[in-house]
């Protein structure tokens, strides 16, 4: 961390991305148990901006696809080593206009794998938004679904299309 990253925990300025994702990795590695920590993925905060920000550098490269492929391919490399669907929790942190919120996926596995755990009630996949101004951030939550099924798509060809819709999965 850098003297600038402290000056952003005085009062009345607000937390940078570092200090954001500082953070979080600290309750994941030093917070969390161990035999937890493998049920959790978790984004850093340039991963959403990254998601749907547009880049002209990559605009040959994206044409034709629709506008999920596209925020996809963004960010597919993200996650080449983990398959976030089978996590229990996928915690993507999310600062818009200085204001941090976190959008926490729980159990988006169960969709695909595990529906009858749902009857039986072990829970249910839904997005949990974390945010202190309230509001559901459905814009953000849309973008998030679309990425979802955009990363099943691409770990799985060949196999069915599967939807992260609000009938699936409440907010």
């Amino acid at each position: 961390l850098v003297s600038n990253d402290f000056k952003s925990l005085e009062p009345d300025t607000f937390l940078n991305d570092i200090i954001i994702d500082f953070y979080l990795k600290y309750l994941l590695h030093k917070v969390l148990p161990p035999e937890k920590r493998t049920l959790v993925h978790m984004f850093s905060t340039m991963f959403y901006k990254r998601l749907t920000s547009s880049h002209k550098s990559k605009a040959k490269e994206e044409q034709g696809l629709s506008s999920a492929q596209k925020k996809h391919s963004r960010v597919k490399t993200w996650t080449k080593n983990v398959n976030i669907v089978e996590k229990q929790f996928v915690i993507i942190p999310l600062g818009e206009h200085s204001h941090w919120y976190l959008v926490i996926i729980i159990k988006p596995g169960q969709i695909v794998f595990d529906a009858e755990s749902r009857q039986k009630g072990d829970g249910e996949p839904l997005f949990l938004v974390l945010d202190s101004l309230g509001g559901g951030k459905s814009g953000a939550v849309e973008n998030i679904r679309h990425y979802l099924e955009e990363e099943w798509q691409a770990k799985n060809p060949g196999l069915p299309e599967v939807s992260f819709s609000k009938k699936e999965m409440k907010t």
